[in-house]
């Protein structure tokens, strides 16, 4: 089999399992699925059971549409360039920023509600979840100090070779990736979007919280990835039989340090941690 042939099935396959996916969160059926999808996104984003009628479920299928066709972009830009997975979760980024950008027309003439302060990223994320972003952008830097700095084995010796054009690339594609979650969040947060009612800002805020969370994905799959490719390096070329050691390691810790991260985020109800921040008064109208 080619490897032009081996790409195409590939493709195929990810187009199919990410159509299963769109279809599951109710992105490509009737009115009936995109009714219970946002069902299920006011119930996760801790969204009143009143808040939830068309204009909710025609947002939240929106929503979902430009995240299966950002991940299905990014991953078959992947394929074709054979470089990282991480190009998926880019492609999560973008949409999710994609469906804000596009925003949701108010009605002319109508009220406008706001809230009565400058709202943050910190309102829509906990601290403790932009912490553990920071530290597994920080865990893949000192990584790549440590593959600039510690003495290694000859490529012939220890059968890897990292060439140094390619760790460049990783360390650039580290920067740009918290660079790039730093600017998408700011953007998020920031864009104004009329309003009319106290209803409607939850509604904008809950969606808003889940564009910040997806956002931060760009860092965090950066990180990922060029931890795991100067842990590969440095386990199979670092001279130091302590450091290949800890580098041996890191892939299994990185991995399970993301789903305890993922697990406590969702146990602690994350996804509504907006409405304790943004929701205790009454906004404002004008």
């Amino acid at each position: 089999m080619s490897t032009t042939t081996a790409r195409l099935i590939g493709m195929g396959l990810l187009t199919g399992a990410l159509l299963v996916t769109a279809w599951a969160k109710g992105a490509l059926a009737g009115g009936r699925a995109h009714r219970k999808a946002a069902e299920r996104f006011a119930a996760r984003t801790g969204l009143p059971a009143e808040a939830v009628d068309d204009q909710l479920a025609r947002r939240v299928v929106r929503r979902h549409r430009l995240v299966v066709v950002g991940i299905w972009a990014g991953l078959v830009t992947a394929s074709l360039l054979g470089t990282s997975w991480a190009l998926g979760y880019v492609g999560l980024a973008f949409g999710a920023v994609a469906d804000r950008l596009l925003g949701h027309p108010a009605a002319p003439n109508a009220p406008r509600t706001a809230h009565g302060r400058d709202t943050r990223i910190t309102d829509y994320v906990p601290g403790w979840l932009l912490a553990a972003v920071g530290l597994a952008v920080l865990c893949a830097g000192t990584l790549a100090v440590c593959w600039a700095a510690a003495p290694r084995l000859a490529p012939d010796a220890s059968h890897y070779d990292l060439p140094p054009e390619q760790s460049v690339g990783l360390v650039v594609s580290l920067v740009a990736g918290a660079a790039g979650s730093a600017a998408l969040t700011r953007l998020v947060v920031h864009r104004a979007q009329p309003v009319a009612s106290a209803a409607e800002l939850a509604v904008d805020d809950a969606l808003r919280s889940q564009a910040v969370r997806d956002a931060l994905h760009l860092a965090t799959a950066a990180a990922v990835a060029t931890a795991l490719a100067f842990a590969t390096a440095l386990n199979a070329q670092a001279a130091d039989s302590s450091l290949r050691a800890v580098a041996g390691w890191t892939p299994i810790a990185f991995l399970v340090a993301l789903a305890v991260v993922g697990t406590w985020h969702e146990a602690v109800r994350g996804p509504a941690y907006w409405r304790s921040r943004l929701h205790r008064e009454p906004a404002a109208t004008r």
